[in-house]
Parts: C-alpha cells; structure tokens; sequence
C-alpha cells in the first residue's frame, strides 16, 4: 500500500509542477521628466578701456614789463576723450553706470555720442540671432576742468554694473545718501 500512495503523491507533484502560472510575465518601463532649474542670472562683461593718460599745457608765460612780474595764461586740458568699450555676454540686459573719482579739483564727464550720461545699457545676447556678436556700445571719458603742475594720478574711474531689470540700484555714496534724504522726507 505504501508503493501505491508514494506513486499517487509522486504522479500528483510532477502534474503541479506542469501547471502554468497566471502572473503577469511583461513590464512597462516608463520615464518620468523631470524639468531642470532656470539658469541664474549670470553677468559675464568685457571692459576695454583705452590709455586714461590726459595733457595739460601750461599756460603761456609773458613778462609783463608795467608789474615787472610773469603774467601766465590759464593752462588747459587736450580735448580728446578716451573710449570704454563694454561688451555684454550675460544671460541678461545688463546697464553699466560710471563713476569718477577725482583726485583734488579735477573735473571729469562721461558722453555717448556726444550727449552727458553716465550710464549704458545692453541688451542680452540671447535676444539676438545666433552667431550674432555680443552686444556692446562704448562710453567716452573727458577731463574737463582743473589744473596739475606735475604728473600725477588725476582720479579713478569705477563702473558698476548690474542686470538692466528696472531695479533702482544704489551704486555710490552719494546715491545712498540722497535715498536717505528721500526716505526721511
């Protein structure tokens, strides 16, 4: 009886082991988009700058034989102005404000094309068509008035730069304190 129960049990295991399962035998594979962070803004500028080296003659020297002394004539500054070249490669409109700091009674004055400004203003490249150059514009410094007897440093020039957003940035000393003053009014 046993050899009858093990060939039943035996021919039983053997037709559970042909059964076929029902689970599921393919997968879908998916992807899932993620959208990536805005680039910052990145302020990226050349400043080319020409030599800031500026004449001053002397004025004339007579002698002035009713006072028995030299008279001199007032000395005067060269005229020319001196390029700065600023390109933009930011991924933004960026503006550059210029600043002169002169050294004693030195007077300086930036121009563009001619008209009194201390600001220029560039447009992103990315608004331009591909290949295009960067934007760029140039700004013109002068020296207008004071006088030196000697070479020397006549002041220092400082652009500030920041993104063209219609922001009121305060870039000096003297904007900060006319804020002030407004802000106390």
């Amino acid at each position: 009886m046993k050899k009858v129960i093990i060939s039943i049990l035996s021919l039983a295991m053997t037709a559970s082991m042909a059964v076929p399962a029902f689970a599921d035998t393919t997968a879908d594979v998916q992807g899932k988009y993620m959208a990536g962070a805005e680039s910052p803004v990145t302020i990226s500028a050349d400043i080319t700058w020409e030599d800031m080296t500026f004449e001053y003659t002397e004025g004339e020297k007579t002698w002035n034989p009713e006072t028995h002394q030299v008279d001199q004539a007032d000395g005067k500054w060269t005229s020319d102005t001196k390029a700065i070249t600023f390109t933009n490669h930011s991924n933004v409109g960026i503006m550059a404000k210029f600043n002169f700091a002169p050294e004693g009674d030195i007077e300086g004055s930036f121009t563009k094309d001619g008209t009194s400004t201390d600001k220029l203003e560039l447009d992103t490249i990315k608004n331009l068509e591909e290949g295009s150059a960067a934007p760029s514009d140039t700004m013109n410094f002068g020296i207008t008035g004071g006088a030196i007897s000697e070479n020397c440093k006549l002041g220092t020039i400082t652009v500030y730069i920041t993104p063209n957003d219609n922001s009121n940035y305060i870039l000096t000393e003297a904007e900060l304190t006319e804020a002030a003053v407004k802000n106390a009014q």
